[in-house]
């Protein structure tokens, strides 16, 4: 779409531009060289229009078909395109901080270090030069400024600068990666109608991204169980239980551990985990009577207690 109209575009941008040079063309028979004439300077801004649309709609044309950018790159570019400043820093104009620069800043840090009380021990020198020689040489206007304050002796305004800025380009990576999760978990539903095991992978690509999203890892732990792959779904158990917020999740949580040990051949384990997620099933139903779910949740841990004792007593019979 956006490379049909950037064509789209060249092609009119070419178009005018031969129309306003043309016509000068044929009247003079060849380049007009009066600089002072109108004419002149319309067949050379047509000239330049017509050539501009032609380089425009090639770049466009050889851009169509590239693949898609991998993660690595995505980064780069959220990180060159968003989280740059279009601000000239002492970075831009003088390039690489001079070593009086990171001595004189260094020597900065040390003092607010001696009289500080919250970091008693010197830091290491080493690591220190690094980072003030990394954001120095940054290009990016934020990490550079807060080196300028630091070198100018206003080492808190400097820190206070740089963690505003890492602030801003943690939220959007945090935003950057949930849309990516969602894409995941859409291939995740998508695939289950043709490739489990490959909704599978989607959805572990959609918890890699973006972690501790609980359906993410409920949709996971079904497929892992229909997949045959017990271990990771008993693995799963203590990542569901770790993120549960809140009481129906808990129980959908212990529920999911009797599942497994099911599984695992483990029916008197499995009641007993059952049993525990019950009292909160039916504690959330007493609460909120006509809420579907929770209704439902309840519903199925009684029939799934009851079938379980039934085949444990007809085992002990």
């Amino acid at each position: 779409m956006n490379a049909s109209i950037r064509i789209g575009g060249a092609f009119i941008v070419t178009c005018a531009g031969c129309a306003l040079a043309v016509p000068v063309l044929l009247e003079k028979g060849g380049l007009p060289t009066d600089l002072s004439a109108p004419e002149t300077w319309r067949a050379f801004a047509g000239f330049a229009g017509a050539f501009l649309g032609a380089v425009t709609g090639i770049l466009s044309l050889t851009k169509r078909d590239q693949p898609p950018l991998t993660p690595e790159q995505t980064t780069r570019t959220v990180s060159n395109a968003m989280f740059r400043e279009g601000v000239a820093t002492k970075a831009d104009i003088k390039g690489v901080a001079t070593k009086a620069d990171i001595d004189a800043a260094v020597a900065k840090l040390l003092a607010a270090n001696e009289q500080s009380e919250a970091a008693p021990n010197p830091p290491p020198l080493d690591q220190l030069r690094g980072a003030l020689e990394a954001l120095a040489s940054s290009h990016v206007a934020a990490k550079t400024n807060a080196f300028d304050l630091i070198e100018q002796g206003k080492v808190d305004d400097g820190l206070a600068t740089l963690e505003a800025f890492a602030e801003q380009q943690s939220g959007l990576l945090t935003a950057a990666a949930d849309q990516t999760a969602d894409t995941w978990r859409q291939l995740g539903y998508l695939s289950l109608a043709t490739n489990v095991a490959k909704a599978a992978h989607s959805f572990e690509r959609a918890e890699q991204v973006s972690p501790g999203d609980f359906s993410t890892l409920m949709e996971l732990f079904g497929l892992y169980l229909s997949l045959g792959r017990i271990y990771s779904a008993h693995e799963l158990c203590a990542a569901l239980s770790r993120v549960a917020v809140d009481d129906r999740q808990r129980s959908i949580a212990l529920y999911a551990q009797g599942d497994v040990l099911i599984e695992q051949g483990k029916p008197d384990q499995a009641l007993a985990r059952y049993e525990e997620s019950l009292p909160i099933a039916e504690a959330l139903a007493q609460i909120d009577v006509g809420n579907f779910r929770f209704a439902s949740d309840l519903d199925i841990t009684r029939r799934r207690i009851a079938e379980l004792k039934a085949e444990v007593a007809s085992r002990d019979s």
